[in-house]
């Protein structure tokens, strides 16, 4: 379900290095920058890279399962990186299909407060949700609760 691979191990990239990846980017022209993961936001150094992408003049995107983006991370977000757009992944209409699939009881009900307040702050956003069996049913309600809260939803191949 999740295209970041456990198992996989490596070495943690330095913020350093970041840096200096964003610096060579900037150089080269480049103009928009996702941040991404698994949950960017879990990265140690995440909002000091995004304000540094930011310095760099780059259009930021932030893809997050939109659990961490409570009222502090959120506020923090729009001061330190003003994100263009920051998308969230929705896996159902109801709290028990999204909680299966991401595995973390509760996650439905924080995604949705946290976009709340997400919204009274001034962040554009949009919901991301990829098409399982568990959530094939719900296709129709999630539209329409997305229609409800206001927040674009695709669906992602």
């Amino acid at each position: 379900f999740c295209y970041n691979d456990l198992k996989l191990r490596g070495q943690r990239v330095s913020l350093d290095s970041y840096r200096t990846l964003l610096a060579d980017l900037a150089d080269m022209g480049v103009l928009s920058l996702t941040l991404s993961g698994g949950e960017p936001l879990l990265y140690q150094h995440f909002f000091e890279l995004g304000a540094y992408a930011r310095e760099k003049g780059f259009v930021i995107k932030v893809k997050s399962n939109g659990v961490p983006l409570n009222r502090r991370n959120a506020e923090r977000l729009k001061a330190e990186v003003d994100p263009f757009l920051v998308e969230m992944s929705l896996h159902g209409a109801r709290a028990e299909t999204h909680d299966r699939l991401t595995q973390v009881a509760g996650s439905f009900e924080r995604l949705l407060k946290n976009i709340g307040f997400m919204k009274t702050i001034g962040f554009r956003l949009k919901l991301n949700s990829t098409l399982t069996r568990w959530n094939e049913g719900e296709v129709e309600e999630m539209f329409a609760l997305a229609d409800r809260i206001g927040v674009p939803l695709q669906f992602d191949p």
